[in-house]
């Protein structure tokens, strides 16, 4: 399955979009692990429309529902060959058979694979998508013609979350309000059938996993092995000698305090006007401009004959063709390159006269 047609189906998962057919859910619980039978172990099971709840169940819903299904790189998605007992059993929910099959029997089948010990919850979301004709550049040209059949299910694992103090307006108090048990991201989705090359592909079903468990599973359902989401190395950064500027100075000020002679006698301020009148008496070209630039020009004079600056002509390597029209932009202008050998004399000599 492509990230393409994956993107097009999750356009279905958004608020107010989405319009499931069913619904169907249940509970696996942990609180007695002495349970060895997976029938034992369900809470409970229910089905709804998915259209009677509130808004903010229904984006809830939805919104885990996307997570479940994606090319994260957190996750293992892949495509996975159905088998021929499985299929019949896939086919018969999403109402591409002869006859109808109950959720129950898809969650219990999964349920009875899946080696997670803790509570969880199933969900599936039955729909269907009316494939619109589009042509080669992904407009759509035409209503649909074709309809998509499918039915999406995710497990995300329960776990108890305490809520903390609230205020009972009952009881005029503050008391520490009940443990909340929610619904935590997804670690497994699914879609049947894939959604292939904008088409249903009842062979093959696509499979999100996110730790070994769910791999298992799927191995488990499809004798397929999904292989673990491959981790980005993190870039090791070498560590530089950092020296502070605090110890740069002190050390540069020890030295030249070591070099300074015990004899030393300070410089009056006539000293140093001294030696600098000096030292601007030796360089006459900086301080005079007049005999810096006379200087230059007898330099010139002395080198007429050879060029002061030489200009480095490149060689044109442009490639142009030799059998046909050439058309140039320059400055936003069109012109026309065209070999010689293809004019005739007389349209040569128009040209040249205009």
């Amino acid at each position: 399955m492509l990230k393409t047609d994956l993107l097009e189906i999750k356009k279905l998962f958004k608020y107010p979009d989405a319009s499931f057919e069913g619904m169907d859910f249940c509970e696996i619980s942990a609180e007695d692990n002495s349970f060895t039978d997976f029938i034992d172990r369900i809470a409970f099971t229910g089905e709804s429309r998915f259209l009677t709840r509130d808004e903010d169940e229904q984006k809830a819903f939805i919104s885990l529902l996307s997570k479940s299904l994606s090319f994260s790189a957190a996750v293992s998605p892949m495509d996975v060959e159905v088998p021929a007992e499985l299929k019949k059993v896939f086919s018969a929910y999403v109402g591409n058979s002869s006859y109808t099959l109950p959720a129950d029997t898809i969650m219990r089948v999964i349920g009875e694979k899946y080696s997670e010990v803790g509570s969880y919850c199933i969900v599936l979301f039955k729909g269907s998508y009316d494939i619109p004709v589009k042509d080669s550049s992904k407009t759509k040209v035409d209503e649909s013609d074709e309809v998509y059949n499918y039915f999406a299910l995710m497990i995300c694992p329960v776990k108890a979350e305490k809520v903390g103090l609230s205020p009972d307006r009952e009881a005029e108090d503050i008391t520490r309000s009940f443990v909340s048990r929610k619904l935590q991201p997804p670690v497994l989705g699914m879609l049947y059938p894939s959604f292939t090359d904008r088409a249903a592909d009842d062979n093959t079903c696509f499979v999100c996993t996110k730790s070994e468990k769910e791999r298992e599973l799927v191995n488990a359902l499809f004798g397929t092995f999904v292989p673990a989401p491959v981790k980005k190395e993190k870039a090791v950064i070498k560590e530089d000698v950092v020296v502070h500027s605090t110890d740069v100075v002190s050390d540069s000020f020890e030295a030249k305090e070591s070099n300074v002679p015990t004899d030393y006698v300070e410089p009056s301020s006539n000293d140093i006007d001294k030696d600098i009148d000096a030292f601007l008496d030796d360089i006459p070209s900086v301080n005079n401009i007049d005999n810096a630039l006379s200087s230059r020009r007898q330099q010139d004079t002395e080198t007429d004959d050879k060029p002061s600056q030489v200009i480095d002509v490149k060689e044109d390597k442009s490639v142009l063709s030799q059998d046909r029209v050439t058309e140039r932009d320059v400055n936003g202008k069109r012109f026309f390159i065209i070999p010689k050998d293809l004019l005739t004399d007389e349209l040569l000599e128009q040209i040249l006269s205009l």
